[in-house]
């Protein structure tokens, strides 16, 4: 029977992943929820203790890409101890893994990401002082979500409504983690030029900027927004409120638009649970299994809304006048002015008689 050694009442340790100048590494379980960590150990004897400093500096450096998270830090028995982040290979292993040569492909996108963590460390005032491939380290893959994710599905969902399904849906798996994988590799295996192709040339523009963005970097809202209102205004549509749904049910014979020819668009509201969420590695995809019953059914539960009706007898299209181009413009005209027809009367001495008559008597 071998005994289960505890950290902080929390992690359980396990075998030695490696040795670090301070002490030796472990790979730790969070007891309650199974996530794996990285559990550093020194002894409490050593002559210059230097893990509790590591584990305030890294705390002084939290939120920062590329600053691993401590999740828990002080003594057990005989052992100061920091519990934090586990973090894949580092840059020296994987050299050796590639036979000791990387492509400058792999040499310039290292670069990138390297100068950025040495900036952020410089701007909370501190300097490394031991710089080399051992001490970086690469994350385990799991990559989070961010704002450029948010915008790139909001791009894979309008393309769902103008072409009315996506090419990795339906796609079927053994599991769902399975699932995602084989959503991810159709959606990078598409490209944005495929996906929009007959589709105005804006919706090609908005995903290949969402792609670009950088993990951290905050999207240009009003460049974006700019892109589909520009398109609307070419497209001659108006700002009527009147919605595809509006005209099937008070509109008579007038079917939806489609293609890009779509509707007007406003009084839009987000739920959090529009869309389906899973720890996708990239843009979370839409994945809709609704079946076409279904889909009926919401649809005649709408019509019997207020709002619906609402909506429906409020909002009608105002008739649009044509835009003629003009053929021979007016040419430019020079302003005229006009005198007043009752002139301010004239004073005894103007400003100007005053003035002298001040300077007279000096």
């Amino acid at each position: 029977m071998t005994m289960e050694l505890r950290v902080g009442n929390k992690y359980r340790l396990g075998r030695k992943i490696g040795s670090g100048s301070f002490g030796d590494i472990y790979l730790g379980t969070n007891i309650a929820t199974g996530e794996e960590v990285a559990i550093k150990l020194e002894c409490i004897k050593t002559k210059h203790p230097q893990l509790h400093i590591e584990s305030r500096f890294y705390k002084m450096l939290q939120g920062g890409v590329g600053i691993p998270a401590v999740k828990w830090c002080g003594s057990e028995g005989d052992y100061n101890v920091m519990v934090m982040e586990l973090l894949g290979p580092s840059l020296e292993d994987l050299f050796n893994f590639c036979s000791r040569r990387f492509s400058l492909k792999t040499v310039l996108l290292l670069a990138d990401q390297l100068v950025c963590r040495i900036e952020y460390i410089h701007s909370k005032n501190f300097i490394h002082r031991d710089i080399k491939p051992d001490n970086f380290l690469m994350g385990l893959g799991k990559r989070e979500q961010s704002r450029r994710d948010d915008l790139e599905s909001l791009g894979y969902v309008l393309m769902y409504f103008n072409r009315g399904s996506l090419p990795w849906q339906g796609l079927r798996a053994a599991t769902k983690r399975q699932k995602y994988e084989i959503i991810s590799e159709k959606k990078m295996s598409t490209s944005v030029e495929e996906l929009c192709r007959g589709y105005p040339a804006e919706f090609a523009t908005y995903l290949n900027y969402c792609r670009s963005l950088r993990f951290e970097e905050k999207p240009d809202y009003p460049y974006l927004r700019h892109l589909f209102r520009n398109l609307f205004h070419r497209q001659r549509f108006t700002y009527d409120y009147v919605f595809d749904w509006n005209m099937l049910k008070f509109g008579g014979a007038q079917k939806p638009a489609s293609g890009a020819n779509g509707s007007s668009s406003n009084g839009l509201a987000t739920a959090n649970s529009a869309l389906p969420v899973a720890p996708n590695p990239v843009s979370m995809p839409v994945d809709v299994a609704a079946s076409s019953e279904d889909k009926e059914q919401r649809a005649r539960a709408y019509r019997n809304t207020p709002i619906a009706q609402w909506v429906g007898q409020t909002a009608t299209l105002p008739p649009e006048r044509p835009v003629q181009p003009a053929t021979n413009p007016p040419a430019p005209t020079r302003p005229s002015f006009s005198h007043p027809t009752n002139p301010l009367p004239a004073t005894s001495a103007s400003w100007a008689a005053r003035s002298r008559a001040a300077r007279t008597q000096q």
